[in-house]
């Protein structure tokens, strides 16, 4: 990385943009297709196994292993039947003040050495995605900034108050995230946490700004989106994989959020394939 590039980023003097950012929990079909990205990708492994290329090669990649995809890198994924992933993604892009993209000088598998620290790090950062609004955005930013610091100084400490939520709301948008896909309720927080059903939906909102139902909806469209990507499963098996019951539903929300129905999401061209040298 060139110093002035570097010394932006130490003094935050970067622009952030980000695309996408997901807890992915992967099936027995899924793969991500040979593709060149125009962005950064850094993802996490917090489970399981998966085989990557950046390439020509393969590399095995395992559970506490982060991976580092430069904008424009080409990157191809599968995954290991029998210990399935697991894995935080997020796309973004750096900027430094001149408008140039920031090079990160990270190897593309390296193994994370405060495992604690960087997944918390990121689920804080899936978690407030979900949540869509602007402040949010602000946070997310942060906590990005934050996990590259972090990554390129290894005696950075990390502020644990940053965009503080009550501990108890915490542990049902960490099950969220986990879980979307179960049948979840309101009702069955209320009992795990022995809490009044209305005093519990009141809190959740006064932390997060969302319904309880709101973030319960953004979490499952939001893995809804990632599995249409893939091209792997019809219309109708995203919508059970994400716990939605009703694909009328599904379809009627989705469409809403995006703009564009599941099946024609799902045949969106996506980044072409780099040929091949002859």
């Amino acid at each position: 990385m060139e110093n002035g590039n570097f010394q932006d980023l130490l003094d935050c003097r970067v622009q952030i943009d980000l695309l996408k950012i997901v807890f992915r929990q992967c099936s027995p079909e899924w793969h991500m297709p040979r593709t060149r990205i125009d962005h950064a990708n850094l993802t996490y492994l917090v489970s399981g196994e998966a085989d990557y290329s950046f390439g020509s090669s393969w590399h095995r990649v395992r559970a506490g292993d982060l991976i580092f995809v430069p904008q424009g890198g080409i990157r191809q994924a599968s995954i290991v039947p029998e210990n399935l992933m697991h894995c935080y993604s997020v796309d973004f892009s750096l900027r430094d003040s001149a408008g140039r993209p920031v090079p990160l000088p990270f190897p593309r598998i390296s193994r994370v050495k405060d495992a604690n620290i960087v997944t918390d790090l990121f689920s804080k950062m899936n978690i407030s995605w979900l949540q869509h609004d602007e402040q949010v955005l602000l946070r997310i930013r942060a906590l990005l900034l934050l996990l590259v610091s972090h990554l390129l100084l290894e005696n950075h400490t990390v502020n644990n108050t940053a965009g503080a939520v009550d501990d108890r709301i915490r542990s049902v948008m960490t099950h969220i995230e986990r879980h979307y896909a179960d049948p979840l309720s309101l009702d069955f927080f209320a009992s795990e946490l022995h809490l009044n059903k209305v005093y519990l939906g009141s809190l959740f909102r006064k932390s997060t700004g969302l319904t309880f139902h709101q973030y319960l909806l953004n979490a499952r469209l939001n893995a809804a989106e990632d599995l249409l990507y893939t091209g792997k499963h019809t219309v109708n098996e995203v919508a059970e994989l994400t716990g939605f019951q009703d694909v009328s539903y599904f379809s009627r929300v989705f469409t809403k959020a995006n703009g564009v129905r599941p099946g024609r999401y799902q045949k969106l061209e996506k980044p072409q394939e780099p040929r091949r040298e002859p």
